[in-house]
């Protein structure tokens, strides 16, 4: 005996000693865990195996662990020893409470243990427990071959071949022969209570079914049956989704009962499917199901039984998944356009239904139908707010079939992804949808003056998107204008083209215009949110102050912080320091860069500069991150007592060209100003001072900027009394009210996008927005030479909005 051996009988020998001691049972259980451990010869290992069963069941509180170990013993054991632990595990699975440990065997170790029995003189009580376990894993067929060849099974063997002969019935559709074989046999008979569910379920009467599979729970058959059953009762009845989510449960019951069981994997698959809620995880459940069933799913009796008695739109949708995962192209290429949406199903699975159909249809080169499909899942992936699907499906329709409309469309999805793309990726999903617009006139394609314009109207937007931040050239940014002037020049009654006519202007700092705009464009719809928004914003920019409508709307176009955030805004410029600080104390949670340093400018105004300094500090390491937003980074340096930092983000700003002159000018006035450089009287100061047409401007530099630098320079006087004394001389002035005209930041403003070609035809087209007839602007001759003057691709696009 080797002395390893001996180290393992040692151990059973201790064990076996401790097991006799008074409270020593899990002691002695341990121990024969170790000698389980402990290397060496098997010859003992059988044993080790018998007496945990043995003590397990002692125990009284592992069966489970006793049937393991039972079976692992009659398993290992020698031929003549064999018998009395398969006895034991038997006689534990009769019993009913060690039913699920079956699900922890797989189909190698019982083909293993069946195997064994049939080699072996008196291997009926083996073949005995290798059948009842494939009657609790849902195996009757097997099982009653296996009892086939054990002559004295009895009943058991009996009711293993009824439970065959149900299967075998509810196959061929025979639902009520199932429930003959199965009369007389009580459902606490393995296998016998979900077949007798299954064949209910094929007759229709469901809620017997049910009730079937809750007489004999916690079994995997019997909760793919309960998965089955609830899938069609979802379909059968009103409350689809409490039905769907009972279906979900029984699904992830019988998953996890046996993980590697490809029929569970399947109906876990079934179920996302049928829920529509993650397509992806559902495809990914549904490859390894048909791994395990070798791209068959009829191989699954429960698959099989649905394809018998469901033609409803959910499973059909399923079946198009199952097809499009087994490469099966026959019932995809049968699906029609007409034939979505269908019924019971979402948006989002008719997409996806759409897209699987197009895919085969492509694979067989049938363009047309293929583009009508594709263009359908675009349609669906819309509805259901999926915005990357929709894209993918019109770029997939137009690659097949370009169309002016649908490359028009396609644009716009690249326009929709642009707002949920980061911001990396907002100049991508731009240049996508641009090159999209840019087919049209690549292929040749046959352009209606309407689909001029509104190919023009996509066009602005997508360059709008581009603009819409503060680190853009000032060309860039006014770049949309003529676009959006034509689109709204062709359809003046549209409030949206109104609308967003008005965000381009503000990016182009026409506040004037954005102003008269959104206005407008309320008037045409006033419940709109976002038309509201436009309002408070484009208004807010322009006055300053909030009106009596923008109060009435503001707490339902955006979240309360933002809500506060322009309120504060409204206090600041209306000198209201009470409410200011009200505002500052309970209400607002800057979320965006402009709100930061708003708080940081409202807080120096209402508490002082130190406790304004750190919030500057946070704004200014924010704002010099790239990519740098050098006017914010000027402003936070000036506040901070550091002219030499916002002198270099003005250089800066100038070298890149992202700050228009009028601006500019005004930020170097007031650098000079910090430093000694200038006096207010200075030429150059005024100069820039009467850039200031916005009452915006005017309240923002009276109420908030210049009394927050003379704060910020109190240890300066010369440059403290210099903020003083521009604030006076601009107090002096009256406000503006209104824009007096479409161009009044052109005219008076002196904006300009700093090439003149694009300040003369916006400054015409603005005109035109405002009076609405050529004549005041010189006749169609000069409406004809602007459009001649204009770039190649503007100039159909002007001609069909001018009617020139």
């Amino acid at each position: 005996m080797s002395a390893r051996l001996s180290v393992r009988a040692a151990r059973v020998e201790l064990a076996l000693a401790l097991a006799d001691q008074e409270g020593r049972l899990d002691d002695a259980i341990a121990e024969l865990g170790r000698a389980l451990e402990d290397p060496g010869e098997d010859t003992l290992r059988w044993q080790v195996h018998w007496h945990l069963a043995l003590l397990s069941a002692r125990a009284n509180r592992r069966p489970d662990a006793a049937f393991g170990q039972a079976f692992a013993a009659a398993l290992a054991a020698p031929p003549d020893e064999a018998e009395e632990p398969a006895e034991f595990a038997l006689d534990l699975l009769r019993g009913g409470s060690v039913r699920r440990a079956v699900t922890q065997i797989d189909d190698a170790t019982i083909d293993r243990l069946v195997e064994r029995a049939l080699t072996l003189d008196g291997g009926s009580v083996l073949l005995m427990l290798a059948g009842h376990i494939l009657m609790l894993r849902g195996d009757a067929h097997k099982a009653g071959r296996l009892f086939d060849a054990a002559p004295d099974t009895g009943g058991t063997a009996d009711a293993a071949r009824a439970v065959a002969d149900a299967l075998t019935a509810i196959d061929d559709g025979g639902f009520d022969a199932a429930l003959d074989a199965l009369a007389g046999l009580d459902d606490d008979v393995p296998g016998v209570a979900a077949a007798r569910a299954l064949a209910l379920y094929g007759g229709g009467r469901l809620e017997e079914a049910l009730a079937c599979t809750r007489r004999e729970g916690g079994m995997i058959d019997t909760a793919m049956a309960e998965t089955v059953i609830w899938l069609r009762v979802a379909v059968a009845h009103d409350q689809a989704t409490d039905a769907l989510t009972q279906a979900e449960r029984s699904a992830s019951v019988a998953a996890r009962l046996d993980p590697s069981q490809p029929e569970a994997l399947l109906l876990r698959a079934q179920v996302e499917f049928e829920l529509g809620r993650d397509l992806s995880s559902a495809r990914d459940l549904l490859h390894h199901a048909l791994d395990g069933l070798e791209a068959t799913p009829e191989r699954s009796r429960y698959w099989r039984l649905q394809q018998h008695v469901r033609t409803d739109g959910r499973f059909r949708y399923v079946t198009l998944e199952v097809s499009a995962a087994c490469n099966r192209t026959d019932g995809l290429l049968m699906l029609s356009p007409a034939d979505l949406p269908l019924a019971d199903t979402s948006a989002l699975q008719n997409a996806a239904a759409a897209e699987l159909a197009a895919e085969a249809q492509r694979s067989v080169d049938r363009v047309e139908q293929a583009a009508d499909l594709y263009e359908r899942a675009q349609f669906f992936a819309s509805e259901s707010e999926d915005l990357s699907g929709a894209l993918a499906a019109q770029e997939a329709a137009q690659r097949l079939r370009p169309s002016v409309g649908g490359l028009i469309r396609l644009a716009e999805a690249w326009w929709s992804e642009s707002f949920s793309a980061p911001e990396t990726a907002l100049d991508r999903a731009v240049a996508n949808g641009l090159a999209a617009l840019d087919r049209i006139g690549s292929d040749g394609l046959r352009v209606a003056p309407s689909q001029c314009v509104e190919s023009g109207y996509m066009r602005g937007l997508l360059l709008a998107r581009r603009a819409a931040t503060d680190i853009k050239p000032v060309p860039e940014r006014w770049a949309p204008l003529p676009w959006l002037l034509a689109a709204a020049l062709y359809d003046a009654g549209d409030p949206y083209r109104a609308a967003h006519l008005a965000w381009g202007c503000d990016t182009a700092a026409l506040s004037g215009p954005a102003c008269t705009l959104a206005a407008r464009a309320l008037a045409e719809a006033e419940a709109d949110p976002w038309l509201q928004e436009t309002y408070v914003v484009m208004r807010m920019n322009w006055y300053g102050v909030l009106d009596e409508r923008s109060e009435q709307v503001i707490d339902s176009v955006g979240d309360p912080s933002w809500a506060a955030t322009v309120r504060a805004a409204d206090a600041l410029h209306r000198g209201d320091h009470a409410r200011l600080r009200e505002l500052l104390a309970d209400q607002m949670s800057p979320d965006s860069r402009w709100a930061r340093e708003l708080v940081a400018q409202c807080t120096a105004i209402a508490y002082g500069m130190e406790r304004a300094r750190p919030l500057y500090e946070a704004v200014l390491e924010e704002a010099s991150t790239e990519p740098v937003r050098h006017r914010m980074a000027s402003d936070c340096a000036l506040m901070l007592g550091d002219p030499a930092r916002a002198r270099r983000h003005l250089a800066a700003a100038r070298e890149t060209g992202v700050l228009a002159p009028p601006e500019l000018r005004r930020g170097e006035v007031i650098v000079d100003l910090a430093t000694g450089g200038r006096a207010p009287s200075d030429a150059a100061v005024r100069e820039a001072l009467a850039t200031i047409v916005r009452p915006y401007m005017h309240r923002e530099w009276t109420r908030g900027w210049l009394p927050a630098l003379a704060l910020a320079y109190e240890s300066a006087p010369h440059a403290a009394r210099a903020f003083e004394a521009l604030r006076g001389e601009l107090l002096a002035r009256p406000e503006a009210g209104p824009p007096v005209s479409m161009t009044v930041d052109i005219d008076v403003g002196r904006e300009t996008s700093t090439v003149p070609d694009l300040d003369g035809l916006v400054r015409l087209l603005l005109g035109l927005v405002d009076e609405g007839e050529p004549a005041a602007h010189g006749g169609q001759g000069v409406l004809r030479q602007a459009i001649a003057d204009a770039p190649p691709d503007l100039r159909p696009v002007l001609a069909a909005a001018l009617h020139t």
